[in-house]
């Protein structure tokens, strides 16, 4: 029987792109904030409807469609910095998740930021409060 050898290393093995915390933050920001805006939203329409004013409810949603479409500048930024906009690569890895993660944020963020303008559009022209 052989004696068994171990290596240490001092550092841990390349796991490949870096930025997957940002990755994900353009893939899932974007439907994370539609969901807030249809919580927040259905808990502020009570107080909106009791005070007479819409403001709370537009600042919310604003912030949310700000907090979206940064997701996609964020996604974007990620897409460019591994190469996407360039020569087509098909050679798989690290770098091509990361620009697929990329393009996928992307669309998120588009897909997701057009909801909540649409979202937004009922409180702009309807009103929360129910009349008797």
């Amino acid at each position: 029987m052989r004696p068994y050898r171990a290596e240490v290393r001092g550092e841990a093995p390349p796991t490949g792109a870096r930025g997957g915390g940002a990755q994900w933050f353009g893939v899932l920001v974007p439907a994370l904030a539609m969901l807030t805006n249809l919580s927040l939203g259905f808990a502020l329409v009570a107080w909106s409807g009791a005070a007479g004013t819409r403001i709370l409810l537009h600042a919310e949603i604003a912030v949310l469609v700000l907090i979206s479409a940064s997701a996609g500048v964020v996604a974007h930024r990620e897409w460019r910095r591994h190469g996407g906009g360039g020569e087509a690569d098909d050679s798989g890895g690290p770098a091509a998740r990361a620009r697929f993660m990329g393009v996928m944020g992307m669309g998120s963020s588009a897909l997701f930021t057009t909801i909540l303008l649409a979202q937004w559009l009922a409180y702009a022209y309807l009103t929360p409060c129910l009349s008797t």
